[in-house]
């Protein structure tokens, strides 16, 4: 088991390792002000213009499919359903490799709520896709268009993206940028035995679904179909 899904991140990372740096930029750029000719879209984890199809940021399984729950957006009091929160990428990204790591995430945590046997190749592989999943978050945010919502008491800047807006009402959009970067390197490295002891993993006694997180810094998830929920830091070693 733990051989077939190590196999599986292996072109991201060596996607990452190649295209990151563009696919970045394309990201960052696609919606800033001073875009004139924006380009086709591509895939967000190998750069393809090919094939594409919307990734859910959080897959559907982990939300259960419930279409009333999803992100609060606090920078413009901005509410999204956790189902139309998705980003570009291949169908061979999407189908052929983040879909079945998800399989193996989802029996290794099956594993962890029957008490049976798990090694330290299955806790780095629920970091590896918990980085992932970071990265996935970043991509939306800097997709995600700061607009006046509602009845909300914020001006309309234009076109500008939620992540410029997230970091104590400043106006940091390369901070974006390198939150961006961050998270490819992360994904492109392979051993992840020094990031054991900021992966923490507890059961739950009212189990239901939470998710927060703070960009490059720590994310959140309970899990309430096994019990368990898990607390990462980014950065933390």
């Amino acid at each position: 088991m733990s051989k077939k899904i190590n196999s599986l991140f292996i072109p991201i990372r060596v996607n990452l390792r190649k295209h990151g740096a563009e696919i970045a930029e394309d990201v960052f750029y696609r919606f800033h002000p001073a875009t004139l000719n924006v380009g086709s879209e591509i895939c967000v984890f190998c750069m393809t213009q090919k094939n594409l199809t919307k990734e859910h940021v959080l897959p559907k399984w982990l939300f259960q499919n419930k279409t009333n729950i999803g992100f609060e957006i606090r920078a413009n009091q901005q509410s999204i359903s956790y189902l139309k929160s998705v980003v570009p990428a291949c169908n061979n990204c999407n189908n052929s490799i983040l879909a079945e790591i998800e399989k193996k995430i989802i029996f290794i945590l099956e594993n962890l709520e029957k008490n049976k046997y798990y090694d330290i190749s299955d806790l780095e592989n629920i970091i590896r896709w918990l980085e992932i999943l970071e990265y996935k978050l970043q991509v939306f945010s800097n997709r995600l268009k700061y607009i006046k919502y509602a009845n909300g008491p914020f001006s309309d800047f234009g076109t500008l993206p939620v992540a410029w807006m997230n970091y104590f009402w400043e106006m940091r959009p390369f901070k974006a940028l390198s939150d961006l970067k961050f998270m490819q390197r992360n994904i492109s490295i392979k051993n992840k035995s020094s990031n054991l002891n900021s992966l923490i993993i507890f059961k739950t006694k009212e189990p239901h679904f939470e998710f927060f997180h703070q960009n490059s810094e720590y994310i959140f998830i309970s899990f309430p179909m096994y019990n368990y929920a898990i607390f990462y830091f980014s950065k933390k070693i």
